[in-house]
C-alpha cells in the first residue's frame, strides 16, 4: 500500500480528503515496520510499534509537504 493510498483510506474513514503528500514510516526508534493503529486524526494516524512500543505519527506529512 502506498502512502497516498493509506492517506486516502484514512481520510475517507473520517469523511475528509487528504490535502498534503503523506508518507508511512517505520519506527523512528528501532526501525521495525510492524505497527498497530491507535488513533486516527484523518488523514494522520498515531501508531504503536509492535517491537519496542514507542508511539509515533504515521502516516505523516512528507518532507516535500
Amino acid at each position: 500500500m502506498t502512502p497516498e493510498t493509506i492517506a486516502q483510506t484514512m481520510a475517507k474513514e473520517a469523511g475528509q480528503q487528504a490535502s498534503a503528500p503523506l508518507e508511512r514510516i517505520v519506527c523512528p526508534l528501532c526501525g521495525d515496520a510492524r505497527q498497530e493503529r491507535r488513533y486516527v486524526f484523518a488523514p494522520y494516524g498515531i501508531v504503536r510499534c509492535v517491537a519496542c512500543g514507542v508511539w509515533y505519527l504515521s502516516p505523516r506529512p512528507s518532507a516535500v509537504a
